[in-house]
Formats: structure tokens, sequence, C-alpha cells
């Protein structure tokens, strides 16, 4: 390329700034042409710059993680603006059974208007998190998860003008979990778990305390209850005398939990609804909060896992739940805690649609926990949506 003396470069820059400057004929003074020269290539570099900057696309970063090694529920989720292009990106779920997940997936995302990429970043990201926390039968159900979530990511974000990319490395999508994996944790069978619930249930101390519960809300009309605790893991024969109390409340009772061997190590409460109804959501989540303490501390994390349960009490009914499926439940109370206030409103509106609290617990955790009732014999059994999509008692093999 030919290169320009000071003089042509000078034309050139007058020329393209003539109209914008309004700028008088070039000057044949050398020093005036140097002057001039760079005075208006700085101008014209200053407008550029600013200009490309305007024009720049916004971008979000998204990272949301889950441990892989299962100390609790947590997502790290971070939110920058930056002027790059990054990844969505979901860690793999812990390993619990012997089936297909996805691991890991990721996405890039760019375009303007900031507050419509964030409002699509969101809607991917919780898109993205059930697929890598769901459990899948075969392979192929696994990638059709891993597929789907893809095209629905790139539909939702060209419908909103932006632009979505799937990553642009090949990996395999999907993975088998196995019996034997670290972090493997078994779906609990409820006609084998009942057994255990019977077992619980004939504690002289749970049973007296529970007497004092509905005695207590039925002189009263407000929420009684007490703490399930042992002072050693494996003695879940042997539970502590813990005083009933209330918060002088009809619709509140608040777990006071421990985890240590002084003030006793809580694996479930009682505590009474004067109303009759089933466990709340909140009082299935309180089992998945305190997880986290127990963790935490890194002491007896299977024995609180295998053992915690809530019971629920009345006059007329007796409820008591334990957790089926901790990966659902984790889930089930990540999109709690994203807005309890829609949780709590669907619960209730399916609770109105027939069956009551039972069935709204049911249809709504039904896949993360056990629900077991009192029948007519005294004994506790689980219940499922029926025939008719009304709670029933499960029929379980005698064993």
């Amino acid at each position: 390329m030919k290169k320009l003396t000071p003089i042509k470069a000078r034309d050139m820059a007058y020329l393209v700034l003539k109209k914008r400057l309004n700028l008088p004929p070039p000057s044949q003074n050398y020093f005036l042409n140097r002057l001039s020269f760079i005075f208006c290539f700085t101008l014209l570099v200053i407008s550029s710059c600013r200009r490309e900057a305007e024009l720049l696309p916004k971008m979000v970063k998204i990272s949301v993680d889950r441990k892989k090694e299962l100390k609790g529920a947590d997502k790290i989720a971070t939110i920058n603006s930056l002027h790059k292009t990054d990844k969505i990106i979901l860690a793999a779920p812990p390993k619990v059974n012997c089936y297909y997940i996805v691991p890991h997936m990721e996405g890039y995302l760019s375009g303007l208007p900031i507050e419509v990429l964030y409002e699509v970043n969101d809607i991917i990201v919780a898109s993205f998190n059930e697929v890598v926390s769901s459990r899948y039968e075969s392979q192929q159900d696994a990638l059709n998860a891993f597929q789907t979530a893809q095209y629905n990511a790139f539909q939702l974000a060209t419908s909103k003008g932006l632009n979505y990319q799937p990553p642009g490395q090949q990996y395999e999508p999907t993975e088998q979990l196995c019996d034997g994996d670290v972090g493997f944790e078994r779906v609990v069978d409820p006609c084998i778990q009942k057994l255990k619930i019977r077992d619980m249930m004939k504690d002289t101390v749970l049973i007296n305390k529970n007497k004092e519960v509905i005695y207590s809300t039925l002189a009263t009309g407000d929420e009684y209850g007490y703490e399930q605790k042992v002072q050693s893991f494996g003695s879940t024969n042997s539970y502590m005398n813990i005083p009933v109390r209330t918060d002088g409340s009809t619709n509140k009772f608040t777990m006071k939990f421990t985890w240590n061997a002084t003030t006793g190590y809580t694996i479930g409460d009682t505590h009474s609804h004067p109303t009759g109804s089933a466990p709340s959501p909140a009082d299935i989540f309180g089992m998945i909060k305190n997880l986290t303490t127990v963790e935490s501390s890194d002491t007896g994390i299977d024995f609180y896992k295998n053992n915690v349960s809530i019971t629920v009490v009345s006059g007329s009914e007796k409820y008591i739940a334990t957790v089926k499926d901790w990966t659902v439940l984790k889930t089930a109370y990540a999109q709690y805690t994203a807005n309890m206030d829609a949780y709590n409103r669907d619960y209730a509106k399916l609770a109105a649609e027939g069956g009551g609290t039972e069935n709204a617990l049911l249809k709504k955790l039904g896949n993360a926990i056990n629900l077991y009732k009192e029948n007519s014999a005294g004994k506790y059994e689980p219940r499922e949506r029926g025939a008719d999509d009304l709670p029933a008692f499960k029929i379980c093999p005698e064993y």
C-alpha cells in the first residue's frame, strides 16, 4: 500500500470532516498542516470509538453451579453486565441412582434491550436447571430432554429478538449413574418404610407427647408441638422428653432445630393443625432446610436423611411425611424459595379443586415425599392419588 504524505493525509482528513466541522480550506503551512492533521485525526478516532461503544450490544453472564458432593441444595447464581458474549452454564447434579442424567448444559445468549435479555436468561436457566436435576429411565429420554431444552432456548430467544447459540464444542450430554456411585441415594419404597413408621409410633414418649399436643389444641385452638430428638446416632428407639409448647398461633409452630449430643439431634417434629389439614409445603420443606445445618456439621448426614420425618396431628387426622427422593425435593424447594407466594397460591388452588390439602400436597410433592395417614385400625399406611385422582390408601404387600 502506498504511504500517504502529510499533505495527502491532511486533505483526506479534511474531506472526511469538512461537513461535520465546517472546516476552512487546508492551509499550505507545513506546521499548520501537521497540527490540523493531528487535531482532525484525533476527533475522527474519538468520534468513531464513541459510536462503536454505542452500537455494542449488552450481554449478561449467568453462572449457576450445583455442588457435586450434594452439600445442600445451594445454587450459586451470578449475573454480570458485560460487553462480550459468555456462557449460560449449569454444573452436574450429584450421583443418586442407576439411571441416566444430563450432567451439563450451556449456551450463548446476546442482544438488546437489556431487560429482555435478563428475563430470557432467567427462563433459560430455570429450564436448564430442571433438565440437569431430573433423572431419566433411558439414555434416549435424557438426550431428548437435552435437545428439547436447547431448542426451546433458541425459540424463546429468537421470539424476543435475541440471539442464541448452543455450545460449539461437542461433548456427551448424557451419563449413566448406578448403585455404588459417590452420593448414591435410593428412592424410598413407601410400603417398606411404613414398617419403620409403625415402629417409631410405638415409642411411649412419642405416644404421650402426641396426646398432649392434641388435647392442648382442642382446649385452646392453637397449634402445639415439640421436636423429635435423640441423643446419639442409631438411637431412634429412645426419644428425648422434649416439652410441648405453642407459639400462641392457630396456624404456626416454629421448630427449634439442634444437631449435637448435648441438646439433641433433631430428626423431625410433631405439631398440630387445628383444622385437620395435611402437612403444608412449609412443613415439608423444613426437612430439607434443616439438612443444610446437618451438612455444615458434616456429621450424621445419612442418619438424618434416613430418619427425618414430620408428624401433623389433630383430633381427627394424623399424618407422617418422610422424604422419598431428596433430589426431587431439592428441586421443588428451589422452586418454592424462588417465589413462595406463587407456590402457595397454586397449592391453595389445588386444595380447593377437590381432595383438600392432602390432595394438593400429593399433586405438588407426591414424587418427593412419602405421605402416611392413620387408618381406622390405628395403623399408618401410605397415601397415593387413586383412580379418581383423589387421595387413597396404597395397597401394600404384607411383609
